[in-house]
């Protein structure tokens, strides 16, 4: 995987077929699809959940590839689930599929970290006026620094 770090700041709107449309949500996918990778991991650094975000990329992937990613919902993982949850995403990473990662924060699914390590890449999902430095720091320290390829700053449409 090439070393690059991105980040961006994106509004989340309720409707997300309204992010294909966004210049600043094309530039964030267009930065992400310069990346190499199969698999990358969206986890928020704060208490929330990053699906929104997921299904405006993959939104976008398919606007500019004409195929679909898939998205792997781990909102509600927990340890039981933890093992074949992992072989599912491999085999579809096995089978040439790109799969898009959300999560809820470590703090709230601390399995997810697991899933996030085993990812091609990570991108933390930092709320901005919610967000900590703590939380940032906490969430790059069990995911692992080398694992995270950039950020994206979400901020409310009513802020």
């Amino acid at each position: 995987m090439t070393e690059s770090h991105s980040n961006a700041i994106v509004p989340i709107e309720p409707h997300v077929g309204r992010y294909a449309h966004d210049p600043t949500w094309q530039r964030t996918w267009v930065e992400i699809e310069a990346i190499s990778w199969r698999s990358l991991a969206l986890i928020p650094t704060d208490e929330g959940y990053s699906i929104d975000a997921v299904h405006g990329l993959a939104e976008l992937a398919w606007q500019q590839r004409g195929h679909s990613v898939v998205v792997a919902d781990i909102r509600t993982i927990a340890l039981p689930v933890l093992s074949a949850i992992r072989d599912e995403l491999r085999r579809r990473i096995l089978s040439g599929e790109r799969v898009l990662i959300a999560s809820r924060s470590l703090r709230e699914r601390p399995v997810a970290a697991t899933i996030a390590r085993e990812a091609d890449g990570v991108i933390l999902c930092v709320a901005l006026g919610r967000a900590t430095r703590k939380s940032v720091a906490e969430a790059i320290g069990e995911i692992g620094k080398n694992r995270i390829i950039g950020t994206i700053s979400l901020k409310s449409s009513k802020t």
